[in-house]
């Protein structure tokens, strides 16, 4: 039988082979990144990719291994095999990549950094970052929407907040209301030593209010 000798067979077969023998390094290049430490770190989300299971951290506390590589530096996690948590009313719960993170999150993180430079995560726990903050005003910056007070009790954190000074934002999205309980204006927020509460939640690390309320005693 007469081959053809039109057909291009051993130029198919040679890159079919050279498909086969990149795509076989790659894999092997990948499972091949070995261990170089394993982290803890804690910090904020700056931005996610959900297609490529990659999220980017600003980490603000870190494993005393892993300050160096990570500390106060954006770094892209790989969360592809990772399991995720989320705190919500004080209890920890299972949940996804795309319903557990977003940006401006604060996240703990546990994985491992591989030979090849990247960050693998094996699990990840979302913070609940929501807070009621009561505080004595110090300063109240109608333009830049931001009221410095010390703090008197805290929902988030106390010990670290508690009689400490804290600047919470707010917006045009935020509900003001006076004593009373009516709707006030940014104008009528209470004065500079005068008792104020708000609810709302960190994002960014900035404490954004939802609400204010004038909680001056009467």
């Amino acid at each position: 039988m007469k081959r053809n000798t039109n057909q291009p067979l051993f130029y198919t077969v040679v890159a079919m082979g050279l498909s086969v023998i990149i795509g076989l390094s790659a894999y092997m290049s990948a499972e091949a990144a070995t261990t170089r430490y394993d982290f803890l770190v804690r910090g904020t989300v700056v931005s996610v990719n959900y297609a490529n299971k990659v999220m980017n951290v600003s980490a603000t506390i870190a494993s005393d291994r892993a300050k160096e590589d990570l500390l106060g530096k954006v770094i892209p996690y790989s969360v592809g095999k990772s399991s995720f948590f989320k705190w919500t009313l004080g209890e920890k719960k299972g949940t996804t990549f795309a319903k557990g993170v977003v940006q401006g999150d604060e996240v703990v993180i546990r994985g491992s950094a591989k030979s090849d430079g990247s960050y693998v995560a094996q699990w990840v726990v979302t913070n609940d970052t929501a807070f009621t903050i009561i505080g004595k005003v110090q300063q109240h910056n109608k333009d830049a929407m931001k009221i410095r007070v010390v703090v008197s009790s805290s929902t988030y954190k106390e010990s670290a907040l508690k009689n400490k000074e804290l600047v919470v934002l707010y917006n045009t999205g935020t509900k003001l209301y006076g004593g009373n309980g009516k709707a006030i204006l940014a104008d009528q927020i209470p004065e500079a030593q005068q008792y104020i509460k708000f609810t709302g939640r960190i994002n960014n690390g900035n404490f954004i209010a939802s609400k204010v309320w004038d909680n001056t005693p009467r």
